[in-house]
């Protein structure tokens, strides 16, 4: 192709192409050089830089930095730059302000160059990442990384990430990025301390020895009871610091030690707030009156967590029934045949006689208490009761569809239907 051709070719399809190429345009229209142009991407943004010099129809490459900074719209376009161009400091440098993962592109020279990597970690902290290894080992370049993002944490070096103050810029931003530390920082009483105090949760990451302070573990389960999960055995086993955990979020007695598991006072607090935390209890503490008592005023559902020999309790049965019939359910054999507890239950319940003693289910001064509210309870009732005439006719009474459950004797007596 002519060369006249060919710059006529270009110059109309910078026209069509607008502004966006007007930096170059006078390149392309010039007598001694044409820019070979690429397909533009999805933003149009320009993705190939350099200008080809043609002479005696030979075309040879020509570094171009001030080209590539055209490419600004898009600093991918230093990926496709020339070696020298990526290595040109005031055009790295202007890619990396527009975006700072374009450090990724920069030569390793200049990836090593502290000022280039500030430039784009003050931006975007975490382009730390496509430093060199002396920009990532240097004290004043992390620290801006980090402070702009905690997370760049893990692109330091190993040194600075066991640097206190590096990694305490970080956690008092995010004290996930304890996880990010090293070692010595994890086994760093304040650096924790700061860490926990932000998020509870990053005790995970603290080292076994301070896992088992309880200053450091009183600080996390203040905020979240739950980061008692993450305590060493010691802490775990600490009465004051378990009861922090307990009052903040009860179902933090699941992490609690065995021992403290049977510790009424502990769980005393955790039932409380709600009973069903009972489950989480020791065995003395299930088997421990008062304890279960609240456990069950609180929470009926309780009383599956209690203990065989207080579930058979009538004392504790109707503290719980009193608050849920239907409770009964969870009452051992010896509460379910006892007669006032069924009587308060089936009160509270008709629906509870289902759970009654078959002996209880025939009486029918519990089988009254029972229709009488709601007729459709003698479906419950034992067949000594369904054949009683005055308890169907009490439920029918209620309900005439309870005549369904009657014996068949009385299905046919005509003064019950």
């Amino acid at each position: 192709m002519h060369i006249n051709n060919f710059s006529t070719l270009t110059g109309t399809l910078v026209d069509t192409l607008g502004n966006l190429l007007t930096p170059v345009k006078n390149f392309i229209q010039s007598r001694t050089a044409l820019i070979a142009l690429a397909i533009f991407s999805a933003i149009s943004a320009l993705t190939f830089i350099g200008y080809y010099y043609f002479k005696n129809r030979k075309v040879r490459i020509l570094p171009a930095p001030h080209l590539v900074a055209f490419g600004n719209n898009n600093p991918i376009a230093l990926q496709f730059a020339g070696p020298q161009a990526k290595d040109h400091y005031s055009t790295v440098w202007k890619a990396v302000k527009n975006n700072p993962l374009a450090l990724q592109f920069a030569s390793p020279r200049l990836q090593n160059d502290t000022s280039l990597v500030d430039a784009a970690v003050e931006v975007n902290g975490l382009a730390l990442e496509f430093a060199g290894p002396q920009a990532k080992d240097h004290y004043a370049t992390v620290w801006k990384a980090v402070k702009n993002t905690p997370l760049a944490l893990q692109f330091a070096s190993p040194r600075l990430q066991n640097d206190t103050s590096i990694v305490d810029a970080a956690v008092e931003v995010n004290g996930w990025a304890l996880e990010l530390a090293g070692p010595q920082a994890k086994d760093h009483y304040h650096t924790v301390w700061k860490a926990v105090k932000n998020n509870p949760l990053a005790l995970q990451f603290a080292s076994p020895r301070l896992q088992n302070d309880t200053s450091i573990v009183g600080a996390a389960v203040e905020v979240n009871g739950l980061a008692l999960e993450f305590a060493g055995p010691q802490a775990k086993d600490h009465y004051h610091t378990v009861w922090k955990a307990v009052k903040n979020n009860p179902l933090a007695l699941q992490f609690v030690s065995r021992g403290l598991q049977d510790n009424t006072s502990i769980v005393d607090a955790a039932v409380d707030v709600n009973g069903t935390n009972l489950v989480f209890a020791g065995p003395q503490a299930k088997d421990h009156y008062h304890t279960v008592w609240k456990a069950v005023k609180n929470n009926p559902l309780a009383l599956l967590f209690a203990s065989p020999r207080l579930q058979n309790d009538t004392s504790i049965i109707d503290a719980a029934i009193e608050v849920n019939g239907l409770a009964l359910e969870l009452a051992g054999p010896q509460a379910k045949d006892h007669y006032s507890t069924v009587w308060k239950a089936v009160k509270n319940n008709p629906l509870a006689l289902q759970f009654a003693s078959p002996r209880l289910q025939n009486d029918t001064s519990i089988v009254d208490a029972a229709v009488e509210v709601d007729g459709l309870a003698l479906e419950f009732a034992g067949p000594q009761a369904k054949d009683h005439y005055h308890t169907v006719w009490k439920a029918v009474k209620n309900n005439p569809v309870a005549l369904q459950f009657a014996s068949p004797r009385l299905q046919n007596d005509p003064s019950i239907i």
